[in-house]
C-alpha cells in the first residue's frame, strides 16, 4: 500500500468517526452540557492519535523519513495516554451505568470496550514490534485507527 493511499484511508476513518461523534460529543458544543473532562482528554488523546496517523505517511511520502521517526518515537508517549484515556473512559462510563442498572449490566456493558482497550494495545505493540518491516508495521498501525468503528 502507497503511503498517498494510506493518507486517503486514514483521512476517510477519521471524517466518519468525527461525524459519528456529532451527536454524542461535538453537537454539545460550547456548553458541552453533561460532559466530563475525561470526554475532553480521550477526544484530545484520539485527535492526537489520528493527526499522527495521518501525518506520518505524509511524512514518508515527503520523503522525512528522519521527522517520521522522531514522531513515531513520540507515539511512545502518546499511545500509553491514548490507552489511559480510553480506560478511564470506561471507568467513567461503569460508574454513569451503575447509578441507572445493576453490577452486573455495568460491567456487561464494558465488554467492548475492554476489546478496545485490548486490541489497541496489541495492534501497536505488534507496530512497534515490526517498525522495521514496513509492511507489517504500516497495516498494524492503520489497524489502530480501524478502532474507532466499535464506539
Amino acid at each position: 500500500m502507497k503511503a498517498s493511499t494510506t493518507v486517503y484511508l486514514i483521512s476517510a476513518i477519521t471524517m466518519v468517526a468525527l461525524i459519528g461523534f456529532i451527536p454524542t460529543y461535538f453537537s454539545k458544543f460550547p456548553e458541552f452540557e453533561g460532559l466530563k473532562n475525561i470526554h475532553h482528554f480521550h477526544g484530545a488523546m484520539m485527535t492526537g492519535w489520528f493527526g499522527m496517523l495521518i501525518a506520518q505517511p505524509v511524512l514518508i511520502s515527503y520523503k522525512k523519513v528522519d521527522w517520521h521517526r522522531m514522531l513515531g518515537k513520540a507515539s511512545y508517549v502518546v499511545a500509553p495516554l491514548v490507552a489511559i484515556s480510553i480506560y478511564l473512559m470506561m471507568r467513567a462510563e461503569y460508574y454513569d451505568d451503575l447509578a441507572e442498572s445493576t453490577r452486573e449490566r455495568s460491567l456487561a456493558g464494558l465488554d467492548l470496550d475492554f476489546m478496545s482497550l485490548l486490541s489497541f494495545i496489541i495492534l501497536y505493540s505488534l507496530a512497534v514490534f515490526y517498525r522495521r518491516k514496513t509492511d507489517h508495521h504500516m497495516r498494524y498501525m492503520i489497524c489502530t485507527g480501524l478502532l474507532i468503528f466499535i464506539p
